[in-house]
């Protein structure tokens, strides 16, 4: 089960809500009544309120490239900003679920693709059956690129995306960035040229699933985005129990003084824009606020296992390629999966 360590009360940290925090779950794992709630929530957000491009559900997916680019890839504050992104996410979700006559107490699900399949399922097939299809109206045609011409036809089927997972060995990346002990490490890829951070696995499914979601720009339209990243988070979270909040979080801000006596911004004393702590809307959220998920609203269910820390993936001898001279933030919002083939 989850262990959360509580820091309420401590500077950087507000006291947790006085309601009992949500429980996030594994949406393939949840009985079907659950799953449909969900998905009835995800469609009460995608409710135009004036006209195409007002609902809730497109200012929240908005945030992460179009038609506003706030998301941070390639920094130590990956892990929060998303972290931050989910809880919007949620609150919002909470909110259309007392709209639909229901009490509020739901999680966002994650989709744990560690494991492959679960009860025939590779993509939850909750997801696939209600949508299938960009919704109408979600977006203006002229004004959404390919994901006005491609909406969600792209998306992998269970055999492809089986397949790709595999071959992408996210189960054995996410192993490897767990044993990843420093936060700014384990964090980005930016500081681990060598091995797995967590933005590695997070980036092979993005590429797995399919357009959108190999798309900076258009990944936050599709449902699946926020369960991928809930158990992105939830791996996150798994790091923190690993190494505490209090050494995880002193890690953060020790390195951001580094960098800013380099003459780089201090991610640590920054905003994550655009997003307000969940319990006190008019207080910035702040990356110290983001090592306390119960201050935050929310628990796991359980978290990831401990990996063997002493022990390299075998049979597997782990072999790694350096791009050195590509500078993946100027790709202009384009994914690429890189195939490289080592002769003996």
């Amino acid at each position: 089960l989850t262990v959360t360590c509580a820091l309420a009360g401590t500077p950087g940290h507000p006291k947790p809500p006085k309601t009992s925090p949500v429980v996030r779950r594994e949406i393939r794992k949840m009985p079907k009544a659950d799953q449909k709630r969900w998905a009835m929530a995800m469609k009460k957000l995608m409710e135009n309120k004036s006209g195409p491009q007002t609902s809730e559900f497109f200012r929240i997916a908005g945030y992460h490239g179009w038609p506003n680019d706030f998301c941070q890839h390639g920094e130590e504050t990956f892990p929060a900003w998303h972290r931050g992104y989910m809880c919007d996410v949620e609150q919002a979700l909470i909110k259309a679920d007392k709209a639909l006559g229901n009490d509020g107490n739901i999680g966002l699900p994650y989709w744990d693709w560690t494991v492959s399949e679960v009860n025939g399922e590779v993509m939850p097939k909750i997801v696939r059956e209600h949508f299938a299809d960009l919704p109408s109206g979600l977006i203006k045609p002229d004004q959404a690129g390919e994901l006005a011409t491609s909406g969600y036809t792209k998306i992998r089927s269970d055999r492809g995306l089986k397949a790709e997972l595999e071959r992408a060995n996210v189960a054995s990346q996410v192993r490897e960035a767990l044993r990843v002990s420093e936060h700014w490490a384990f964090a980005s890829t930016r500081f681990n040229r060598q091995g797995f951070s967590l933005e590695s696995p997070h980036n092979s499914v993005h590429m797995c699933c399919g357009f959108p979601m190999t798309s900076l720009e258009y990944a936050g339209f599709h449902p699946i985005f926020y369960l991928h990243h809930c158990n992105v988070d939830r791996l996150y979270e798994k790091h923190l129990e690993l190494e505490t909040p209090e050494e995880s979080m002193q890690e953060f801000e020790n390195y951001q003084n580094i960098l800013a006596d380099r003459g780089e911004t201090n991610r640590f004393r920054e905003q994550l824009k655009p997003f307000m702590h969940p319990f006190k809307p008019s207080t910035p959220l702040m990356p110290a606020d983001c090592f306390d998920t119960k201050g935050l609203g929310y628990v796991y269910d359980e978290l990831p296992p401990t990996p063997r820390m002493a022990m390299m993936e075998a049979p597997q001898e782990v072999i790694y390629a350096a791009f050195a001279k590509v500078k993946v933030l100027e790709l202009n919002y384009k994914s690429y999966m890189l195939h490289v083939f080592v002769l003996p």
